[in-house]
């Protein structure tokens, strides 16, 4: 029965993959991790969406900490997200 539910997990995945990633984003902060941590979890869930740049750019910017949104204060925004 086990290996059933595995095929079937395997085969059809989540349905509700875009959602939950959405809701994922939405919530995502940095707090006291470092940047490549936040960044790896923001990738993860921003590969499902479907490419909403200026959203996907508000999303990263929310959840940075405080600490790097002083310092990105005084930096020109990029134009793309892997600038």
């Amino acid at each position: 029965m086990e290996a059933l539910i595995t095929q079937l997990k395997n085969a059809f995945g989540n349905p509700h993959r875009v959602s939950t990633s959405e809701r994922n984003l939405q919530s995502l902060r940095q707090k006291n991790r470092n940047l490549s941590d936040y960044l790896a979890d923001f990738q993860r869930y921003a590969a499902n969406e479907s490419g909403n740049n200026a959203a996907m750019r508000t999303s990263l910017y929310k959840g940075v900490s405080a600490k790097l949104k002083d310092t990105m204060a005084i930096q020109d925004a990029p134009d793309e997200l892997d600038q």
